[in-house]
């Protein structure tokens, strides 16, 4: 419990005055405060330098009633003045904040222009320009996981065309597709597993989606093959990543 000394108690940083029944308010400082703030000359951004300046300046004017505003702010000003600062600065970053006030009757108008560039996260014709690892699956259940480093969707079209033209010595997809069997690729039920743009990072979880999917027809040849070092944390991973649809027919 603090009591008051002179008619005067200081409570956080409000210095409280009592006189003839009334109370009055100005701002405290402690009796070892210096007066030292940041100084002008100091490797600092200008922007954080005015913000010292303001702040003070808007405690100041919240805290002191009329009678002790002017006479803090004086004092605010040579403090400044002793750490460097011109006093035109000085005098730029305590001018008060003007706020235009608008007519509770006054009807505003905001007008917007229809942007055709400003399109959902969820475009379809964003995902088909990513790079990134995807997947493939297979009426027999199996799935092919790639990576590209162009846009997923140029990938699958050469596969599309690996295919149709029977090139099994050149894609793994083709190779499955012509494969005895009933081997019908679901290229309409393509999914992007994961942007990624990166050359080692797409290698890396390429491989990681392929561990994942035990039921691949990839050649291993042509994988990153991963240490075992991976494997608990593997086999701990509980939640699977978000694939995302490339579109509806490619």
């Amino acid at each position: 419990m603090e009591t008051e000394q002179n008619q005067l108690i200081e409570f956080l940083e409000v210095l409280i005055k009592r006189c003839n029944g009334k109370l009055s308010h100005t701002v405290y400082r402690k009796p070892i405060h210096t007066d030292r703030y940041l100084h002008a000359s100091s490797n600092h951004h200008p922007s954080q330098k005015r913000g010292i300046i303001t702040t003070l300046t808007e405690r100041a004017r919240r805290i002191c009633d009329p009678q002790h505003l002017e006479a803090e702010l004086d004092d605010l000003k040579e403090a400044c003045q002793s750490n460097g600062y011109r006093i035109s600065d000085i005098d730029k970053s305590m001018r008060p904040r003007t706020a235009s006030r608008q007519d509770p009757g006054e009807q505003l108008t905001f007008a917007s222009a229809y942007l055709q560039t400003l399109r959902s996260a969820k475009d379809k014709r964003d995902l088909l320009s990513a790079a990134g690892v995807y997947r493939i699956p297979c009426t027999c259940g199996k799935v092919y996981v790639g990576t590209t480093k162009r846009s997923v969707a140029t990938r699958i079209k050469e596969h599309q065309r690996s295919c149709r033209l029977g090139q099994t010595d050149k894609l793994a997809v083709a190779e499955h597709a012509l494969s005895e069997g009933d081997h019908n690729i679901l290229f309409g039920e393509a999914r992007l597993l994961a942007p990624t743009s990166g050359y080692h990072a797409r290698l890396v979880r390429e491989a990681i989606e392929i561990h994942k999917h035990t039921n691949n027809f990839n050649r291993k040849v042509e994988t990153l093959q991963l240490k075992q070092i991976w494997n608990p944390i593997l086999r701990n991973t509980r939640t699977a990543p978000e694939e995302i649809p490339l579109n509806d027919g490619h």
